[in-house]
């Protein structure tokens, strides 16, 4: 089943119409409930080996995925869920429980880097 979810969420983000404001999508998510979209920016910040909020979702319940990237000083995207054994840095994209969308990093390469990241979610109510 979670195959059939993550292809069909797949399928309906590549069509998706990726917008800086909160949109209700055609979907609806295991719970029932209707599946919402945003897409925001923001920086890695300067914090390493920390969560840095880049943008808080109201009324967030549920995330359904995630997914961005940062570009690094050299124009280079690099995606979420980045990891470089030699160097030990990392670089990820989630939502806290209370719905700040944010970002991970350890590297002082990856600091203040440009951060585009879209998210699927739930409400409550």
């Amino acid at each position: 089943m979670c195959n059939s979810v993550s292809y069909e969420l797949m399928k309906k983000s590549l069509k998706a119409h990726y917008t800086d404001h909160e949109k209700k999508t055609e979907m609806v998510w295991l719970n029932g409930k209707a599946v919402f979209q945003i897409t925001v920016m923001g920086s890695t910040g300067t914090t390493q080996n920390a969560f840095n909020p880049i943008y808080s979702i109201a009324d967030f319940e549920e995330m359904v995925n995630i997914e961005g990237h940062m570009t690094n000083a050299v124009g280079s995207t690099i995606p979420s869920g980045f990891y470089n054994p030699q160097s030990g840095t990392v670089f990820s994209l989630s939502v806290s429980l209370t719905g700040d969308v944010q970002t991970f990093h350890s590297g002082a390469a990856f600091n203040n880097m440009d951060v585009i990241a879209t998210v699927w979610y739930t409400k409550v109510g």
